[in-house]
């Protein structure tokens, strides 16, 4: 399809000379009258379970994002994601500030805002949205950079998630609980 739409925002050519199979996690918008009960949302990840299977993905990849522009904002969450939970080396994106608006100062893209000995573990929970906790749950990674993108009102950072390294018990639990709401 001429691209990844992460491209538009990260350095993603680690993941792409990988020589492994890759597949970009996405945006979905679910209109409201839809999201009772995250039915729509069950399964979308019952659906990404089995083309993970059918395809053979080795590498999950996409943004996860917060509303506002300020990344200052989240603080303690986005320094407990670089202290924390960057990528390997090997795969680890970066921002790419050539597309950044005109009038963002590329300073304000930095993961590392707070000293890991400054972070404050209510204040990482509060700030970090479920959909994140979640991919961190699944031992997911993320690479070096917060996205401003003015936009959309968002602030994104790069989730890498190799597949062989998914937490299985996490997995299992998911993937019966949403099989069992489903019904």
């Amino acid at each position: 399809m001429g691209g990844f739409y992460s491209e538009s925002e990260f350095d993603i050519s680690k993941i792409k000379n990988s020589d492994r199979n890759i597949a970009e996690m996405s945006r979905a918008c679910v209109d409201p009258a839809y999201r009772e009960k995250n039915i729509v949302l069950r399964l979308l990840w019952m659906g990404l379970d089995e083309y993970i299977k059918k395809n053979k993905i080795d590498i999950l990849f996409g943004m996860a994002s917060w509303t506002g522009t300020n990344p200052e904002k989240s603080a303690h969450a986005l320094s407990y994601l670089y202290h924390n939970h960057l990528s390997p080396l090997d795969l680890r994106t970066k921002i790419d500030t050539e597309k950044l608006a005109k009038d963002i100062n590329p300073k304000l893209t930095k993961l590392n805002l707070l000293p890991k000995d400054k972070l404050d573990i209510k204040s990482v929970r509060r700030e970090m949205s479920p959909l994140i906790k979640g991919y961190l749950n699944l031992n997911a990674t993320i690479g070096d950079g917060v996205f401003i993108d003015k936009k959309f009102n968002s602030y994104e950072v790069l989730v890498v998630l190799q597949t062989a390294d998914i937490n299985p018990q996490y997995r299992e639990m998911l993937l019966s609980l949403l099989k069992r709401r489903a019904h």
